[in-house]
């Protein structure tokens, strides 16, 4: 009788909320807009509720929590198998070109090039080159052993950090190559036939004042890019480093992985 009882009476208080709605068109109108904007809001004003507010998370909210929490600890254990063997500092930033013979400007510039090169004021050791014409300039001193790259930077529209590499395929060729990073999200594409140059877009994590940090894993991007063409090549040896266009750039630091990272 009771389980009849509490149906009758939601059904006096639904019947009567009806009949109320039909003669105040209006209040059923901004009920609506309010439960829209709630809706809209949510995510933002949902997590800030006292916990006993809060309304149980679905099974696919609860599957992307765990899902960011795997993602993390594979993050932290990806970077603790790493540890790091160098870094390139720019010490004379105003002339980084004669700086002990470790850049030298690329063959393919455009010639006369009137690049502008100073520091960056918030953080040392690094450089920023602004500059109208085609400018490239390469580092060849870079540790050979290196399996990962990081730096911060900021990009312009003709920034591409470029990594020259030796790559050896399946039956044991052995070529020098270049994967290009550009600005932004855009899946690896070959340049021209993909024999000697691939490109991978990386948008980096916000940091302050407008950098990003870059970490550029290269077994990963080999295997990406020249490990999906014939004769399967993989990542051997890094042989340089090579900066494009106007960007500002923080000392590039060479990881390598640890042989018993677990």
């Amino acid at each position: 009788m009771s389980h009849v009882s509490t149906a009758q009476f939601a059904w006096s208080i639904a019947r009567v909320s009806s009949a109320w709605l039909d003669t105040h068109a209006w209040a059923g109108f901004l009920i609506g807009l309010l439960l829209l904007a709630l809706a809209a809001a949510w995510p933002e004003l949902g997590p800030r509720l006292p916990q006993w507010v809060r309304i149980p998370k679905s099974t696919g909210e609860r599957l992307l929590a765990i899902e960011g929490t795997l993602a993390a600890l594979v993050r932290r254990t990806h970077s603790l198998a790493m540890y790091k063997i160098g870094q390139l500092r720019f010490t004379e930033p105003n002339n980084p070109l004669g700086q002990r013979g470790l850049w030298t400007a690329a063959p393919d510039n455009a010639v006369p090039c009137f690049p502008e090169f100073s520091g960056t004021e918030d953080i040392p050791g690094g450089l920023r080159i602004k500059v109208e014409q085609r400018f490239a300039m390469d580092c060849k001193s870079c540790p050979s052993d290196c399996d990962e790259l990081r730096y911060l930077a900021q990009y312009s529209g003709s920034s591409v950090v470029y990594v020259n590499i030796e790559v050896v395929s399946s039956d044991r060729q052995i070529k020098d190559v270049f994967i290009a990073y550009v600005s932004g999200s855009s899946q690896p594409k070959p340049y021209a036939d993909g024999v000697n140059e691939w490109s991978i877009g990386r948008a980096g994590d916000p940091c302050e004042n407008g950098w990003r940090y870059f970490i550029h894993p290269l077994r990963e991007d080999v295997a990406c890019t020249f490990g999906t063409m014939a004769g399967a090549w993989s990542y051997k040896r890094l042989l340089g480093v090579r900066l494009r266009g106007s960007i500002s750039i923080s000392p590039i630091e060479f990881y390598a992985a640890r042989s018993n990272s677990w």
